[in-house]
């Protein structure tokens, strides 16, 4: 990463907050893997930017890995809502901050969290070795949970959206 600093700059990153109703409760999709040391990792969708590539162009870039159309010829087209969240990175450790600090004066990174909206008919795709698993919002609240500060400010920065669920039959 300091390489790369070094190199171009402040690194720039998205993420995509997928709200779903499921069982009565709204949820967050989210990948699930294991990292280097076997340890189980929570992640939004989403990922590193190219230098200077628009936001929501790199978001999408990323998001056409995972999300895809059963129907032969027919197109998927999520859209990229609201700003939901800011996070910055203070230092190459793995920090990550909902503020810059005044004392920061070149930050590392700075991860910028979208609310994506999806059709019905998508159907996501994960990488080898990772899975899809759905968060339900009051998960995240709880303190015996270990999620990263990132994934448990979600429900706070959508409090502010009036969420209805709707029943298709």
């Amino acid at each position: 990463m300091k390489k790369k600093y070094d190199e171009h700059g402040i690194r720039r990153s998205v993420r995509a907050v997928f709200l779903i109703h499921s069982h009565g409760h709204p949820h967050i999709l989210c990948r699930q893997r294991r990292d280097s040391t076997g340890a189980i990792e929570v992640d939004l969708f989403g990922g590193t930017l190219q230098p200077e590539e628009p936001e929501k162009d790199g978001l999408n870039r990323k998001l056409r890995k995972y999300i895809f159309n059963p129907t032969v010829g027919a197109k998927c087209e999520w859209v990229i809502e609201d700003l939901l969240s800011i996070w910055w990175r203070p230092n190459f450790d793995d920090t990550m901050l909902p503020y810059l600090p005044p004392h920061v004066t070149r930050p590392r990174e700075c991860m910028k969290v979208y609310q994506v909206i999806v059709p019905e008919k998508c159907v996501f795709v994960t990488e080898p070795g990772e899975e899809m698993i759905a968060i339900p919002l009051f998960d995240l609240l709880r303190e015996e949970v270990n999620y990263s500060p990132m994934l448990k400010s979600i429900p706070s920065a959508i409090s502010r959206f009036a969420l209805t669920c709707y029943e298709l039959s």
